[in-house]
């Protein structure tokens, strides 16, 4: 589990790093707030590999990853006066937000690594967090990977991305967003969507996106979608795990048309 840990660790390390551009480089990053946490233990250091070798022992701890997420908080002291944006870049930085990898499927990962961050709860309780996290969100860029160096970094990068993501599928963001900011939401993310498949070996894993625009359609109440979960099984056992049991392309084909349906509507 250390070396699982160390790995996945280490690649979300460098994706934190930052785009590095080149000179020829014509595309923006995203919107970047002023008063985000900058986390003093990150992955590869001392202080992370203590806790790795702690969680991997389990004594005395409530669950096995009770130290790891101890040096993943935020500072109370922070959470209260910091931006909305400033929370969301916080969250979507967490070395911990790795942890929603190493679970049986990615709903079970949020669900278990959100509810153990301060800074997710603090999120949850800003009345603007869905329309922050719609702004944000339209802000990225994907071609931003074509400024980044290393395949190694471009992967940290779109994992990054998937875990955003994963965010962005809470019941509690999403039903912060009236029916046509979540059709304009809808829309924000299948731009995107479209824009990534300009680049396959980078942004491969589409399943998290998949589930964002599951969410919208189902807060949304559109009809068209839940009559498609009431008849499908694999497309609802989709949404409701995100574990796929027939050939993806067939899932993700249906939800597209259909969220594009819905954004249109």
């Amino acid at each position: 589990m250390t070396k699982l840990f160390y790995l996945i660790g280490i690649l979300f390390f460098f994706s934190m790093i930052g785009c590095k551009k080149k000179e020829a480089c014509i595309y923006q990053n995203a919107l970047e707030a002023a008063d985000k946490y900058i986390y003093p233990v990150k992955p590869g250091t001392d202080a992370w590999n203590d806790a790795m070798l702690l969680s991997d022992s389990g004594v005395g701890q409530r669950h096995p990853l009770d130290p790891m997420y101890k040096i993943c908080q935020v500072p109370t002291s922070q959470l209260q006066s910091m931006s909305t944006l400033g929370l969301i870049q916080s969250l979507e930085d967490n070395p911990c937000m790795t942890n929603i990898l190493l679970r049986y499927n990615w709903f079970q990962g949020r669900k278990e690594v959100l509810p153990r961050l301060n800074v997710s709860w603090a999120l949850n309780k800003r009345a603007n967090a869905g329309t922050s996290i719609m702004e944000y969100y339209s802000s990225k860029d994907p071609n931003i990977i074509t400024c980044i160096n290393t395949p190694f970094e471009r992967g940290g990068y779109s994992v990054k991305w998937y875990l955003f993501d994963m965010i962005c599928t809470q019941d509690s963001i999403i039903n912060q967003l009236d029916l046509v900011a979540k059709k304009r939401f809808a829309k924000i993310v299948l731009e995107k969507y479209h824009t990534k498949l300009k680049y396959p070996e980078t942004y491969g894993l589409f399943t998290p996106t998949m589930l964002v625009l599951s969410q919208l359609m189902i807060l949304g109440d559109y009809r068209p979608y839940i009559a498609a979960l009431q008849n499908d099984l694999d497309l609802s056992t989709f949404a409701e795990t995100s574990l796929l049991f027939s050939d993806y392309r067939v899932i993700y084909n249906k939800i597209i048309t259909l969220a594009q349906q819905f954004s249109n509507s």
